[in-house]
């Protein structure tokens, strides 16, 4: 009577790995628990990286939405998105403030509306806490996520502002905010060196909760 929990598990196909997440609801409070374990069930160490897909959207998301993070440094994608893109590919820079291809900077904490047409990503990391928060002043509400920054050490930005104009989502009006262990897939976090190894047998488990507030 006091809570609800659900636990989801596979067994990858092509890896070594099996995946459990377990996310519970408490009476009376307005946050859902995700608590997550990955083991390697081989014999020999096997590498990974680890994220969250997460993306707010319509109705709550609208123009005049604010992004906070306690992050410090942002990177730009190193290639475009789309033409639609209004950040410079390949730059670093002090959050919030990115790059702009016309000149000047943005400040990505402001979220404009889907008129806006735009299609952005962003990298950011020198994380001093790990939380992100998306404010609705209209509504008086917060949608956030936290969780542990020696984990999760870059959080991604992906800013479909109505600009996608590739299938299948085109047109596509989204915030996606996505904590991550690396920044780019396996391969570039093999390059980078931010890939996670885990022994044959062990197993990797971490926690985050999303809030409404």
């Amino acid at each position: 009577p006091e809570a609800v929990a659900v636990m989801f598990s596979v067994r990858c196909r092509q890896t070594a790995f099996r995946l459990e997440r377990r996310m519970r609801l408490t009476r009376g409070m307005a946050t859902l628990e995700f608590d997550e374990t990955i083991t390697n069930e081989s014999d020999a160490p096997a590498h990974f990286v680890w994220g969250q897909h997460c993306v707010v959207g319509a109705p709550f998301l609208e123009a005049g939405c604010r992004l906070e993070t306690p992050a410090r440094v942002l990177y730009t994608p190193p290639e475009l998105y789309e033409p639609t893109s209004r950040l410079t590919a390949g730059q670093r820079a002090d959050w919030p403030m990115a790059p702009l291809r016309a000149g000047g900077t943005l400040d990505l904490r402001e979220v404009p509306g889907p008129e806006g047409h735009t299609h952005d990503g962003a990298f950011m990391t020198d994380l001093s806490g790990g939380w992100v928060a998306v404010t609705n002043p209209r509504l008086d509400l917060t949608f956030s996520l936290h969780w542990d920054p020696a984990v999760y050490k870059w959080l991604i930005l992906w800013l479909p502002y109505g600009g996608c104009e590739a299938m299948p989502l085109t047109g596509i009006y989204a915030l996606g905010i996505e904590p991550w262990t690396a920044r780019y897939n396996l391969e570039g976090a093999l390059a980078d060196g931010d890939a996670i190894e885990l022994a044959g047998g062990a197993s990797f488990h971490t926690a985050f909760e999303a809030r409404l507030a």
